[in-house]
This record gives structure tokens, C-alpha cells and sequence, in this order.
């Protein structure tokens, strides 16, 4: 049973690395359930081999394009990301090739206009973490994959904390998404957050999030405080 980071970087080294570009892990789980951060610790403990981390924000949509599509409220829903674009890039890293990808800002809540990153293939491991990071197109490409799991009240508080946080920072942020929020008394920020993970980020992780826990070579599950149990 794996409990720890130290379990995943066994897992690791007892795969083989394939002949041609980068060794792929996969990170999914709800949005807020911690995914970037223990993408983070995984790089630190993964060291000295080189190691990059995307996130899946950079193949959603455009917000102007979700807004033609019908898709604002479906943000971050299996739908709201381009596949293609997705795959492309995994496809370029696996061919050997520079793969790029556009730039997201969590800050204005959109892609950064021009924005693009590139990742080499000459990089040891390429860590892909998001909520759609396990899907079924994505999931068979990758040579690791892990779900980060929490129980339902432990992420929704996250993700209200998050938010709120956001809110603050945007006090001094005029291009922030959160600005629209800075104004509004602390309660009905907080009623906003609730509402939202409720009526979106709820939805997709019963809907859509929780299934690809299946497809997991590792799952890890976090207590209330963080740690794993």
C-alpha cells in the first residue's frame, strides 16, 4: 500500500524509462485536493534527475471560446479542455521532439494572450497534473499515474480557503479575476466559494474526477490536515 512520496519515487525507478523522451507521470484528483503541491514535493524528491511540471490549466480553452462554446459554467469539465492539443503535446514529447503548450494565469483566470511554454524532451521526467490529468485519452500515454483523494468536506474546505485567499490578493491586483469579489462583504465572498464548488467543482468530481480514480497506478489519500493516511 503506498502512504507516501518516498512509495511513488520506488514506483518510479521500478518502471523502465522509455528509449525516446521523457518519463510521463500523471497527477489527478479535485480541483483544490492539493495536485500542484504535491507535484511540487515530487520534483524535490525525485532529484538530481531533471524534472518538469505542467499543469492541464494551459490546454483549457480559452474563456472567450468557452463563452461561444456554451461552456462557462462546465470550466475545468472534460469538455472545456482541447484534447487535441493535449495529446499533440504529449505526442511531440514522446516523438523526442520540444513540445509547447499555452501559458495559463490563475490570477485573470484565462490563458495569457501569446503565452506559450515550451518543455524539452531531453527532460528526465515530465509530471502532467490536473483534474483531467487521468482521463481516459490521457491516462494510457503515461508511465505513472496517481490520484490524490480526500473526503468531500476536507476539499471543499480547501477550496473555499483558495478562494478566498485569491480575493485577498486581488486587493492590489486590478487584472485579477477576483477583483469583481474585493468589494463584497467577507460572508457573501464566502457564500460565492460554497455555491460554486456546490453547483461546479462538486459536479465534476462525481461526475467526471472521481471515475479516473480507476485508472490510478497509486492512489494516496489526504486527511483533513493534509497528511497522508
Amino acid at each position: 500500500m503506498t502512504h507516501s512520496i518516498a512509495d511513488v519515487v520506488d514506483l518510479v525507478a521500478s518502471r523502465t524509462a522509455p528509449a525516446v523522451g521523457p518519463f510521463l507521470i500523471g497527477i489527478g484528483g479535485a480541483v483544490a485536493v492539493g495536485k500542484s503541491t504535491f507535484a511540487s514535493a515530487l520534483v524535490d524528491a525525485l532529484a538530481p534527475r531533471s524534472v518538469e511540471v505542467v499543469a492541464t490549466d494551459g490546454f483549457l480553452r480559452t474563456n472567450a471560446n468557452l463563452a461561444e462554446r456554451g461552456l462557462v459554467m462546465q470550466k475545468g469539465f472534460p469538455e472545456s479542455y482541447d484534447e487535441s492539443l493535449m495529446l499533440a503535446f504529449i505526442a511531440d514529447l514522446r516523438g523526442g521532439r520540444v513540445a509547447t503548450l499555452p501559458e495559463y494565469s490563475h490570477a485573470i483566470y484565462d490563458r495569457i494572450e501569446g503565452a506559450t511554454r515550451c518543455v524539452s524532451a531531453a527532460t528526465d521526467i515530465v509530471i502532467i497534473e490536473g483534474v483531467n490529468a487521468l482521463q481516459s485519452a490521457i491516462a494510457p500515454l503515461l508511465d505513472v499515474r496517481i490520484y490524490l483523494d480526500a473526503d468531500e468536506p476536507a476539499i471543499r474546505r480547501w477550496y473555499v480557503d483558495r478562494f478566498l485567499e485569491q480575493v485577498d490578493l486581488a486587493h492590489g491586483d486590478e487584472t485579477s479575476f477576483y477583483r469583481r469579489f474585493v468589494d463584497l462583504p467577507y460572508e457573501q465572498q464566502r457564500k460565492i466559494a460554497e455555491g460554486t464548488w456546490v453547483g461546479i467543482n462538486l459536479v465534476n468530481l462525481v461526475d467526471h474526477i472521481a471515475a479516473t480514480r480507476a485508472a490510478a497506478d497509486v492512489v494516496l489519500t489526504k486527511a483533513a490536515d493534509h497528511s497522508f493516511v
